[in-house]
């Protein structure tokens, strides 16, 4: 199944707007924000390989590691359960249902001194949504096509590195 991707420009005409949910945002992680989280749970059982029960595949693409949307996000905890890798994150909005997330991978890896190797990643956001009130939501991505030579690579999703072991 091939992916179609259709670029758009994204970001124009919002400046006052998301200067002031800035200010607000900054102001609820001060106060310790809101603890709304809509989890996705699996069922512990490992699927089949080539079969996943995450929400969706991780994307692997320099071209999308660059220009794919990149609205403000937080991420609040990761966690890897059978081949699937936990996304906790936040985003000021206005529900968090019209958001449009992807985890895509640079296309490369980084060798390193000691192992593992690495991976760099990216929570893309795109958020129309023009409210300031904040969000949290746990989304599952398939990483089994993370995987290289060995049995673990460190993934870096924006700073926030967590092991994956296969």
């Amino acid at each position: 199944m091939k992916r179609v991707v259709k670029n758009a420009v994204i970001g124009k005409g919002k400046g006052t707007i998301i200067i002031l949910c800035g200010v607000v945002l900054s102001f609820l992680f001060t106060v310790g924000g809101c603890n709304k989280l809509n989890r996705i749970d699996l069922d512990g059982k490992k699927p089949p390989k080539g079969q996943s029960n995450c929400d969706k595949d991780v994307i692997i693409s320099a071209y999308e590691f660059e220009n794919a949307p990149n609205d403000p996000v937080t991420i609040i905890d990761m966690k890897i359960v059978n081949n699937c890798l936990k996304i906790k994150f936040g985003a000021s909005g206005c529900s968090g249902n019209s958001w449009v997330v992807e985890l895509i991978d640079a296309g490369y890896v980084i060798p390193t001194f000691a192992p593992p190797p690495q991976r760099e990643l990216r929570l893309s956001l795109d958020n129309k949504e023009m409210c300031c009130a904040y969000f949290e939501k746990e989304m599952s991505f398939n990483i089994e096509n993370l995987q290289i030579g060995g049995n673990s690579v460190m993934l870096n999703v924006a700073g926030n590195f967590i092991l994956y072991e296969y």
